[in-house]
């Protein structure tokens, strides 16, 4: 029996995020340049973030095999390889990297998630906050590894990022950088990364 067509926007993001993880856990996502990240969009009080929250926990105890990272960028949280390291080490304690860095390169660490096949979902929320941040290190190293993730061939890893604001599509794809408006509000838009907008393709949710 077909399921009734989701009609919340609760129910669309599980449903959308849900849809993401058998393709990662069979490596269906192998050699896939830009089927590996998705941008989730929705006006702020639909419920964005209590549902990403909970769809992190719900997915770890229903899928023990896959890593799954919660990050939120409302606060000054790490970058996402410190997550990502700190999952690794968890699961694979033998695990080591060049001169036991607290900082890995990314595809390094990528690289060792392929070694152990290990495969990890990573929820990035309020990534509107990191734009905001002006000639800030932090979020550029943010912006780098989440470029870095959109393209990982490894097929180990899926980002959904995702934001509230209207113009989260143009901070991306660094179209943005063009508006002044936009450059005031978001001025790390003028010096960062492109994360692609083809690679990070969006997904609305409206109420």
């Amino acid at each position: 029996m077909d399921r009734p067509a989701a009609t919340s926007p609760k129910e669309k993001i599980i449903n959308f995020a849900l849809g993401l993880v058998p393709e990662l856990l069979t490596d269906g996502l192998r050699g896939d340049h830009g089927g590996t990240s998705h941008l989730l969009l929705g006006p702020k009080g639909i419920g964005k973030t209590n549902t990403l929250r909970s769809l992190s926990v719900c997915l770890s105890l229903m899928h023990p095999d896959l890593i799954v990272i919660y990050i939120d960028y409302l606060n000054n949280a790490p970058a996402p390889s410190a997550h990502l390291r700190e999952a690794l080490l968890r699961r694979i304690p033998e695990a080591s990297f060049p001169d036991d860095s607290l900082r890995v390169p990314m595809d390094v660490l990528m690289e060792q998630y392929a070694h152990y096949d290990l495969k990890a979902l990573v929820i990035v929320d309020e990534l509107d906050q990191v734009y905001r941040r002006d000639d800030n290190e932090h979020g550029r190293q943010i912006l780098d590894e989440l470029a870095f993730l959109g393209s990982n061939p490894h097929g180990s890893n899926v980002v959904i990022a995702c934001g509230s604001s209207a113009v989260l599509p143009q901070l991306i794809s660094r179209n943005g950088s063009h508006h002044e408006t936009i450059r005031e509000e978001y001025p790390l838009v003028k010096q960062c990364a492109n994360l692609n907008g083809t690679k990070f393709p969006s997904f609305r949710v409206e109420e």
